[in-house]
């Protein structure tokens, strides 16, 4: 796989915290301008996260969402899914990766809507150095049961060297916390739980600059046994 840029990152473990990573080395175009993590309280029909401040025009947005259900996921107006992973086994559940160029004024607020009551997390992220046309590359996703670790998948060839690659993960239940160690130079971003009564949701997310082409995953571990549900898509670097 390719070598990392080096993009600067930082994590936060906790619902509703943002931060700003608008640094990169080693020359690279991709960055991270800022990113936010949400969960909700409890069964929820909706969940929203929002950017500290508003997207720059022609950045690349990008959404983790992982849900406690196997019911229809709907994804704000002008968002495309780049990767879902749905697992129709016992109650359900539901990771799902989408993107969208950002407009003239866009909106701070994302706001992903369910079909049925349960609990859910939301990531958000804005990158610059993105192509603003078709900037989706490779999609893969994985599923593991009854573990401590599992992978998000492997991605097909990238088309170009310069890419940036999402990877993340969605688990149930109360894990007993990330070990935030992704393999394969991936860097972690953010982590995200809800809160309150019924099955808990959790999300883990992570990047990656790669400056060569080739096939891309990566893999990351919790501490309880609990089945987990993968997705990882590629960008394309302007």
């Amino acid at each position: 796989m390719g070598t990392s840029r080096g993009a600067f990152s930082t994590t936060t473990n906790n619902p509703g915290n943002s931060f700003t990573a608008a640094t990169s080395f080693g020359g690279g175009g991709i960055v991270q301008e800022q990113a936010q993590d949400a969960g909700t309280v409890g069964n929820q029909t909706s969940i929203t996260a929002t950017f500290g401040s508003t997207p720059t025009e022609d950045n690349l947005l990008i959404l983790v969402h992982h849900y406690s259900s196997a019911s229809t996921v709907t994804l704000p107006s002008g968002w495309t899914e780049a990767e879902q992973n749905r697992d129709t086994n016992d109650n359900g559940n539901t990771t799902t990766i989408a993107y969208k160029v950002a407009g003239a004024s866009e909106g701070t607020g994302v706001t992903v809507t369910v079909g049925s009551s349960r609990h859910s997390t939301l990531s958000i992220f804005e990158y610059s150095g993105i192509v603003t046309s078709s900037p989706l590359d490779q999609s893969a996703q994985n599923s593991c049961q009854d573990g401590r670790s599992c992978s998000v998948g492997t991605t097909g060839t990238t088309s170009q060297a310069d890419e940036l690659v999402i990877g993340a993960l969605g688990v149930p239940g109360n894990i007993g916390g990330w070990d935030n160690t992704w393999t394969n130079s991936f860097t972690q971003q953010t982590t995200a739980i809800s809160t309150g009564s019924g099955t808990i949701a959790n999300n883990s997310v992570a990047d990656y600059i790669a400056s060569s082409t080739g096939t891309f995953e990566t893999t990351e571990g919790w501490n309880q046994d609990k089945k987990a549900f993968g997705v990882i898509a590629t960008f394309k670097g302007a």
